[in-house]
């Protein structure tokens, strides 16, 4: 690398851009003039520097011009002056930046060590102000800042910075200087969470990364207890003291000092650095302006309360809160009452209720005029009878409209709970707070028109779904397709209370036992509570057992079978005749892995009749071993797995082309076929 101004191209840079796009020039212009290739071959000084953005106390934030790419980046660079114990904290942060890859996280470009042996790290150029500096302009008076970003604006910044710390904790990393002048604002709207220096990576199961891909005390190796780190105004109480190891709920604390600074437009502390952590102990803030909504007070209350556990849970929880505020509901932490709620009704509907209004108003005036109708009878007695008669005919219509409206509202209660029912199965983040919203939406329909057997036999699916066998009892009998279900749920019933899951081999066994209707009916049933299932058993040997029954399913001539499952290594061999289908593909299924339930770290095929190779990218697999899978054509599905580190072949199973063309990161192994 060399920080020279201009690496040296042939023509202008516009000329560059247009020779990409010369579709017309022959093989013997292309030998004779400056290509693309060529100039890419050419260029010894990949970045060339342009001008310094930023100075800071460890590094230098240069813009400068990655020649090879053809684009302007940002280098991050030490101090010449640095010492090399300064060169992991450097890299570290690199590594950890460029672990996340979200849209509101700025993206590393490039980590490498320059030709002075020091090193560096490219990102995307960032453009706009930061958050800091907009609530400078706003704390002053700016009124075109004023205009630009009034408080529904930031706080829409401040939903997508929630949004990519929530993504950061998925993944394990914490932040730990969360702060104004570390969010930039680009002038259409774009969001970047920067400095990702102080952040650490929390060491906790379920974070979903590969363990071989980056190792949490690689990153964390600079990170030592009882050490101050962070910003203060914005940092935690449990992280001035330093006494433990930092959670969640630092990054949600420092999220409510944000939501603070968005309100006042001034950060929540003033004074000395010693004199900020002293009121941070204490609780101490400055004051929120009278005019800010009382809803978002309270969610900043909540979030920088003193003690963690009276905080937010989780990241996702506060930007709930805040879109809640943005939509016109009630926050979680105001614990709004019946008034309150009942005005953020009529603010979020106010059409409606202007409606209802006229239409009370509009009946009362046609009920007065019918009782002076009444009075005047013995005068004009016939007029009397003839507007009566209007009137009835007046009130049987509208009650045959009403009838009507119920009936259409009861049929789109029915639609939307269908529709729910056909994806709510398969959608992993939804709770039972879901399915209760749904069965609440079928008993409202049914309140509604009780007439209609099809909503009733509906909402016995999903109880039978759900294994509430005694719920869904005399419910399927109104619908022709349920009927054989009666005899099923009788079944299990008697065993059972409804609210426990059946067990494992219970479960299976009833999955053969379902004969009756088409192929697609039975296997969306079968996926459908399977899903349901196996999100509610946590136990690998058990979940094994209904997978296998769910391929048993998907495979009727499935035979000579293989499945042999390790819980602890999570590693499932799995073959015979007949075995063709890993992932539902029916109508009304969910067009994914049947094996994505068991979390494989390692599959082995053997003797199956199973092509569809790409199937399983879904799967997050480290090994894959198809020495047995003669049906196996190709190896060109492997460019879609993310996960994937070893392939295990036989030798000469596949062509050297084959071989040469799987992805780079993914070891290809050749073994003699297994036993």
């Amino acid at each position: 690398m060399a920080d020279r101004e201009n690496n040296e191209l042939p023509g202008s840079r516009e000329e560059r851009l247009a020779g990409l796009y010369d579709t017309e020039s022959s093989a013997d212009d292309l030998s004779s003039e400056y290509t693309l290739f060529t100039r890419i071959r050419d260029v010894t000084d990949r970045y060339s520097f342009c001008d310094t953005i930023a100075v800071g106390g460890m590094k230098t934030i240069s813009r400068v011009h990655d020649c090879k790419a053809d684009r302007y980046v940002a280098m991050a660079t030490l101090h010449e002056t640095a010492p090399e114990e300064w060169f992991e904290p450097f890299l570290r942060e690199a590594c950890l930046t460029a672990r996340l890859e979200h849209p509101n996280i700025i993206s590393i470009y490039n980590i490498g060590i320059n030709d002075a042996g020091r090193p560096f790290f490219t990102m995307e150029l960032k453009v706009g102000d930061s958050l800091a500096g907009i609530l400078k302009k706003l704390n002053e008076g700016d009124a075109v800042h004023r205009d630009r970003y009034p408080l529904e604006v930031l706080l829409d910044i401040f939903v997508k910075v929630c949004d990519a710390v929530a993504y950061a904790h998925s993944q394990g990393v914490l932040h730990l200087d969360l702060k104004p002048g570390n969010i930039q604002v680009a002038p259409f709207g774009e969001v970047k969470v920067c400095d990702w220096g102080l952040g650490c990576i929390v060491d906790e199961e379920g974070i979903g990364e590969d363990p071989l891909r980056m190792h949490p005390d690689l990153l964390n190796s600079v990170t030592a207890f009882g050490k101050i780190r962070g910003t203060p105004g914005f940092m935690a109480p449990e992280q001035i003291k330093g006494l433990s190891r930092p959670t969640d709920q630092a990054d949600v604390y420092a999220l409510g000092a944000i939501l603070f600074s968005l309100l006042a437009h001034v950060a929540p502390f003033s004074g000395s650095s010693e004199q900020i952590m002293s009121m941070t102990l204490k609780g101490t803030t400055g004051a929120i302006p009278h005019s800010a909504p009382k809803s978002l007070v309270a969610a900043v209350h909540k979030a920088m309360a003193l003690e963690p556990e009276q905080r937010y849970r989780g990241v996702e929880e506060l930007c709930s809160d805040i879109r809640n505020y943005l939509l016109g509901f009630p926050t979680s932490a105001e614990g709004a009452g019946f008034g309150r709620m009942l005005m953020l009704l009529y603010k979020r509907n106010r059409r409606i209720c202007r409606t209802i209004a006229i239409g009370l108003v509009l009946v009362m005036a046609i009920t007065a005029w019918f009782m002076v109708a009444l009075r005047e009878r013995e005068q004009r007695e016939r007029t009397a009878k003839e507007h009566a008669e209007n009137s009835f005919r007046l009130y049987r219509a509208e009650k045959e409209r009403a009838e009507e409206r119920q009936r259409d509202h009861a049929t789109e209660l029915l639609d939307s709970s269908l529709a729910a029912s056909d994806m709510l199965p398969y959608v992993a983040h939804r709770d039972e707070r879901a399915y209760l919203e749904m069965l609440y939406q079928l008993n409202l329909a049914i309140e509604l028109n009780p007439k209609d057997t099809y909503i009733r036999s509906e909402k016995g699916y999903i109880l039978f779904i759900q294994q509430c066998f005694n719920e869904s009892s005399g419910l399927l009998q109104y619908a022709q397709k349920y009927v054989p279900l009666e005899a099923v749920a009788a079944k299990y019933a008697a065993g059972k209370v409804d609210d426990e899951l059946l067990k494992p081999d219970e479960l299976a066994e009833l999955f053969r036992s379902v004969k009756h209707g088409s192929q697609a009916f039975r296997r969306t049933l079968i996926e459908k509570m399977a899903a349901y299932d196996l999100r509610r058993r946590p136990d690998l040997s058990d979940r094994s057992i209904v997978v296998e029954a769910v391929l048993e399913s998907f495979n009727p001539a499935w035979t000579n079978r293989i499945y042999e499952f390790d819980a602890e290594q999570r590693s499932l061999t799995i073959g015979g005749a007949g075995l063709e289908n890993l992932k539902s593909g029916d109508r009304g299924t969910s067009h994914q892995s049947l094996l994505r339930w068991l979390n494989l770290h390692t599959l082995e095929l053997r003797d199956t009749d199973f092509s569809k190779l790409g199937t399983l990218r879904d799967l997050p697999l480290a090994r894959l071993d198809i020495r047995n899978a003669e049906s196996i054509a190709g190896l060109g599905a492997l460019k879609s797995f993310d996960l994937l580190a070893e392939v295990v072949v036989a030798p000469g199973q596949f062509r050297e082309s084959q071989i040469k063309n799987v992805p780079g990161y993914i070891t290809v192994i050749e073994l003699p076929l297994a036993e």
